[in-house]
C-alpha cells in the first residue's frame, strides 16, 4: 500500500474514532439530561425565565416586577433561596451538570408558585391556582392568628398584626393568616385589633399617616396597613389571608365601607388576589355585606360574637356554598359537642380559636375540630402532634 494511502487511511480511522467518541459523549449527555428530567429536575435559569423572572446582575439572582419588586437569590453554598425577606431551604435539591444549575421542580414550584413540567421534551410552566376552599386542604389546618405570634428579643408578642410576624410565620411554614383590620379616621384599613388597646389607647381611630408613624413597644415591630399585607400576597401566591373586621360592631354603611376598601385595594394590584382573601362573617347580615361587595369564593362563619342557636348556626352554614368553615372560640365546648357532626354530612368543618398547647389539641381533635387558629404552633410541630394522635 503506497505511503500516502496509508496516511489517508490512518487519518480516516482516527476521524472515525473521534466521531464515535463525540457521538458517545452526546449520547451520554442526552441520557444524563433525560435521567435528570425523570428524577424531577429542571434547569434553574430556563425555569425562572418561564416564570417571568429576569437574571440579575450577579450570581443566581432573578428579578420580577416593580410594585412590589421580587428579588430571588439562590445561594448554593448556604443551600437557601432568599425571596425578598422570605427563606426557603434547597438543601439536597440542586446540582450542577453541563454548566447548568438544576433544581428539583417540586422545590422550585413551592418558591415561585408555578408548576413545571415537560411536554414532548419541552419545559413548560403553569401558574398554580386554587379551587374553592382549597386553603383548607392544600396546607396544614392552621391559621396564624393576628399574623401569628412574633418571636422577639422583647418576648413572645401576640396581636401584632405586623408584617414582621407574617414573614416570620411564613418562614416557619404557615400559609394561612388571620388579620384584624380596623378603619382609620380617613377610611383606610389598618392592620390593628382595635383602637382601645392599640394606637393611642383612647378608642379613637388614628389616621393612616399617624398609624404608619406610630412606634409600638419601642420599635419591636412596625405598624401595617391592608395594602402592605396585599403586597406580601403578591410576592407569595400561596399566601391566604382571613379578615377579622369586627363588622358586627359597625353600622351597615361602615361595614360595607370595610369590605369595599378591601375589594378596591386588591383590584388595584391583581383581581386574582380576591380568590385568596377569606372574609369572616359574624351573622347573616355581614355575609350579605360581603356578597354585596364581591362574591368571595370562600367565607368563614365565625361565632365569637354570635347569639345564634346551634340549629340556627347549622341551618345558615348549610345554606351557603361559600361557607366551608365555621370558627368557634375554644371556650364554647357546647358548640363543639354537636356542631362538627351536624356539618360533616355537607362536607363542612369546624376550626377552633385560639389554641397554643398540645394538651388542648388532643381533646379538641377528638371532639371533631378540624383546624386551629394559633399564635405559636408551627406546621412542623403540628405534624408531629398529628402523627402522635394517629398512633
Amino acid at each position: 500500500m503506497p505511503k500516502a494511502w496509508r496516511i489517508s487511511l490512518t487519518v480516516f480511522v482516527l476521524a472515525l474514532c473521534a466521531a464515535a467518541s463525540s457521538f458517545a459523549v452526546i449520547w451520554n449527555q442526552r441520557e444524563l439530561r433525560a435521567a435528570l428530567i425523570r428524577e424531577g429536575y429542571v434547569p434553574l435559569e430556563e425555569a425562572m425565565l418561564l416564570a417571568g423572572y429576569t437574571p440579575g446582575d450577579e450570581g443566581l439572582l432573578f428579578i420580577k416586577g416593580q410594585s412590589p419588586r421580587i428579588e430571588l437569590l439562590f445561594d448554593l453554598d448556604e443551600e437557601t433561596a432568599y425571596k425578598n425577606r422570605y427563606r426557603f431551604t434547597i438543601s439536597g435539591d440542586t446540582l450542577r451538570y453541563a454548566q447548568l444549575v438544576w433544581i428539583r421542580a417540586e422545590r422550585l414550584s413551592g418558591i415561585v408558585n408555578c408548576d413545571f413540567l415537560y411536554i414532548d421534551g419541552i419545559l413548560t410552566m403553569e401558574s398554580i391556582t386554587y379551587a374553592q376552599h382549597a386553603w383548607t386542604t392544600a396546607f396544614p389546618p392552621l391559621v396564624a392568628h393576628a399574623g401569628g405570634g412574633l418571636r422577639h428579643p422583647a418576648g413572645a408578642l401576640r396581636y401584632t398584626n405586623s408584617i414582621e410576624a407574617l414573614i416570620q410565620n411564613y418562614n416557619l411554614g404557615h400559609r394561612v393568616f388571620e388579620f384584624d383590620l380596623s378603619l382609620t379616621s380617613d377610611h383606610k384599613l389598618a392592620a390593628v385589633h382595635d383602637w382601645r388597646n392599640f394606637g393611642n389607647l383612647d378608642g379613637k381611630p388614628m389616621s393612616e399617616a399617624a398609624w404608619r408613624a406610630f412606634v409600638p413597644l419601642d420599635g419591636a415591630y412596625t405598624t401595617a396597613m391592608l395594602e402592605d399585607i396585599l403586597d406580601e400576597m403578591m410576592v407569595n401566591a400561596d399566601m391566604f389571608i382571613i379578615t377579622d373586621t369586627k363588622s358586627y360592631e359597625a353600622a351597615p354603611e361602615e361595614a360595607l365601607l370595610q369590605f369595599r376598601c378591601l375589594y378596591d385595594e386588591a383590584i388595584k394590584r391583581d383581581p386574582a388576589l380576591l380568590s385568596r382573601v377569606i372574609p369572616q362573617c359574624y351573622d347573616e347580615a355581614t355575609f350579605g355585606y360581603i356578597m354585596q361587595t364581591y362574591e368571595f369564593p370562600s367565607v368563614i362563619y365565625t361565632l365569637y360574637a354570635s347569639e345564634a342557636t346551634l340549629d340556627e348556626v347549622t341551618a345558615f352554614a348549610l345554606s351557603q356554598d361559600r361557607i366551608k368553615v365555621v370558627a368557634i372560640p375554644v371556650a364554647e365546648e357546647d358548640l363543639l359537642e354537636g356542631l362538627p357532626s351536624l356539618l360533616a354530612a355537607a362536607g363542612k368543618i369546624v376550626y377552633v380559636h385560639t389554641v397554643n398547647h398540645f394538651e388542648d389539641i388532643i381533646p379538641l381533635s377528638k371532639n371533631g375540630a378540624a383546624g386551629f387558629y394559633t399564635d405559636y404552633i408551627t406546621p412542623d410541630s403540628f405534624g408531629v402532634y398529628r402523627e402522635t394522635l394517629s398512633n
